[in-house]
C-alpha cells in the first residue's frame, strides 16, 4: 500500500540523476566529468574521418560577469575562485577540422594585415591609420571567435559536464554508441 507521507522516490534512469552516464536532459549533453566519447561527431553527427580532441573545460555562472562593473582585476579574481572544470575528450569530424584551419589561416592572415596596419600608422604618427587598424584587428577577433566551431558550456557541476546545442538526434548516436542494447 502507497504511503502518502513518504518521501518522493526518484527512478534510477531518471534524467535527473547522476548515473555517470551519458544521457540527454533537455536541450543538453550531460556527459560526466572525463568521459571519452565515441567517434560520433558532436557538431555534425558524421562517424568516420576525423580526430580526436581532449579540453579540460571551465565554467562560471553567468552573475560573476556582473563583476566586470567593478574591475577586471576583480572579475577576474572572482572568477578563478568561483569556475568549474572538467575534463572530456570528444571527436570531431574532418570537415570542421578542415574548417577550423582555413577560418584560423585566413583570419590570421586578416589580423597581421591589420597589426602591421596599426604598426604603419603608429611609425607614421597617424592617428586615422592607427584607429583603422585598432578597429580593423577587434572586428576580425570577434569575427573569429565567432565563427569557429565550439562546444557551448551550459553548466558544470561536481560531477558532470552539460553541454548545449548537440542536436538530439547527435545526443541519441552517441548514447547509442555508448551503450549498445
Amino acid at each position: 500500500m502507497n504511503n502518502p507521507y513518504d518521501a518522493p522516490v526518484v527512478q534510477p534512469n531518471s534524467s535527473a540523476t547522476s548515473d555517470g552516464r551519458v544521457r540527454c536532459v533537455g536541450d543538453a549533453l550531460v556527459v560526466p566529468k572525463g568521459t571519452t566519447l565515441p567517434d560520433t561527431c558532436l557538431y555534425t553527427g558524421l562517424e568516420g574521418k576525423g580526430a580526436y580532441e581532449s579540453k579540460k573545460l571551465s565554467w562560471a555562472p553567468p552573475w560573476v560577469y556582473i563583476f566586470i562593473l567593478f574591475n577586471i582585476i576583480v572579475l577576474l579574481i572572482i572568477y578563478l575562485i568561483i569556475r568549474k572544470q572538467g575534463d572530456l575528450t570528444y571527436y570531431v569530424d574532418s570537415s570542421i577540422v578542415r574548417r577550423r584551419s582555413s577560418l584560423g589561416w585566413t583570419w590570421g592572415g586578416v589580423m597581421v594585415a591589420m597589426v602591421v596596419t596599426l604598426v604603419a600608422g603608429i611609425i607614421m604618427e597617424t592617428g586615422a591609420v592607427i584607429g583603422i587598424g585598432a578597429v580593423a584587428l577587434l572586428v576580425a577577433l570577434i569575427i573569429l571567435l565567432v565563427k569557429l566551431p565550439k562546444l557551448k558550456i551550459a553548466k558544470i557541476d561536481k560531477t558532470d559536464i552539460y553541454l548545449k546545442g548537440v542536436p538530439v538526434e547527435v545526443c541519441d548516436r552517441i548514447i547509442a554508441r555508448m551503450y549498445p542494447a
